[in-house]
Order: structure tokens, then sequence, then C-alpha cells
């Protein structure tokens, strides 16, 4: 009963975050379920697996067999989400909409976050510096703008 609750949880915190349900069939899906919930958690969401940096990010193997869960169900678990949670989600939908519907974005968007959350490398050129060692597919410029941007939205994640 407690692990449906919990793919009740996760499957209906995505929706509302994204738009749209859990699909797990490719690459592309399964980050953007890890990379989801992870800005979740930054927003202060409680109850949501730890995660911890791999190669394309924050990433928790329990997260992604959750995942699959959810997706292979006959019937998608759900779970209501309390007012307050949904209340921070919003924000984050109108910040960073089209960061989130895009693969390459969301990856950037959620190094970035990482960065100045977990790191704690608050200015801009080490923080650059620090992402493009990670991953080094990213270009300079794309890299501190998307930094910038978060910084300038840093009170959503409490940073």
């Amino acid at each position: 009963m407690m692990k449906k609750r919990m793919l009740g949880r996760l499957n209906s915190l995505f929706k509302l975050a994204q738009g749209k349900e859990v699909e797990m069939e490719t690459f592309e899906d399964r980050l953007t379920f890890q990379k989801t919930i992870y800005l979740l958690h930054s927003l202060g969401i409680e109850g949501l697996p730890k995660q911890s940096w791999y190669v394309k990010g924050p990433y928790s193997f329990n997260l992604a067999t959750s995942g699959f869960m959810i997706w292979e169900a006959k019937e998608r678990p759900t779970k209501e989400i309390p007012e307050c949670e949904a209340e921070k989600i919003a924000p984050l939908r109108e910040a960073f909409a089209p960061e989130m519907e895009d693969f390459d974005k969301i990856e950037l968007l959620v190094s970035a976050v990482y960065v100045f959350k977990e790191e704690k490398i608050m200015d801009i050129e080490n923080a650059a510096k620090w992402i493009m060692g990670k991953k080094p597919w990213y270009k300079p410029g794309e890299t501190r703008q998307m930094l910038q941007k978060v910084l300038e939205k840093r009170r959503l994640f409490g940073f």
C-alpha cells in the first residue's frame, strides 16, 4: 500500500509539473522523469527519492524503478497533491516551461540548480566551469545564460 501511494504521488507530481503522463520508453523520457522529480525536490517538496550526481546529472536507481512501475501499470496510480505543494510547482512552470519541455534544456536547467544548491558554487563563472567539466557538450554561452536565469529565480529553489 505504501509503495502504491508513493507511485501515485510521483505520478501526480510529474503530471502537474510537466502537464503529461510519465513515459519511460526512450532515454529522453527517462531523463525527463528523473530531472523533473529533482526539480520538485529542489522546490522543497518533501518525501521524494534522494538523487546523487551521475553522468547526466541527478539520478536515482530507485526512482527509475518507480518510473517504470508507473509507466507499466495497467491503471496509473494517482494521489491528490496538497495545495501547498501545487502552489510551489506553478511558479516553476511559469519560469521554466520551455526548458522543462526540451530534453537538452531540462538537463542543463537541473545541472544549474544542482551546482548552486548542492555544490554551493554561487558565482556564474565557477558554476559554468563546474558544469562544463562534467558536461563538455554544453557551450559556455548557453551554460552561463541558464545559470543566470536560475540565479534570477533562486528563491523558487531556496538558495
